[in-house]
């Protein structure tokens, strides 16, 4: 699945299912952080939304990189994500 996405043209890999399907192909492969960057572009394409702020948070903490995913997680909520209000409590 990830090949043929990734053959997409890059209008439509932007498209919020391709996005979510890419970065769940990458989980499977064991490669949260690709997943995490995929989210992060997503979230600099679209700054408003705050879903992908906080799915970028997820694949971050994922892959072990806490610092990113406070930093994705805390904008996530300050644009008043729920879930990202609990991760980031959590977070300390």
């Amino acid at each position: 699945a990830l090949t043929l996405l990734a053959a997409m043209d890059p209008a439509d890999q932007a498209a919020p299912e391709a996005v979510t399907l890419m970065a769940e192909c990458y989980g499977m492969l064991q490669r949260p952080a690709d997943a995490a960057d995929l989210f992060a572009k997503a979230a600099k394409r679209e700054p408003q939304n705050a879903e992908h702020y906080y799915q970028a948070a997820i694949w971050y903490e994922r892959a072990g990189d806490t610092e990113k995913a406070r930093t994705f997680a805390k904008t996530a909520a300050m644009m008043g994500h729920e879930a990202a209000k609990e991760m980031e409590k959590s977070a300390g």
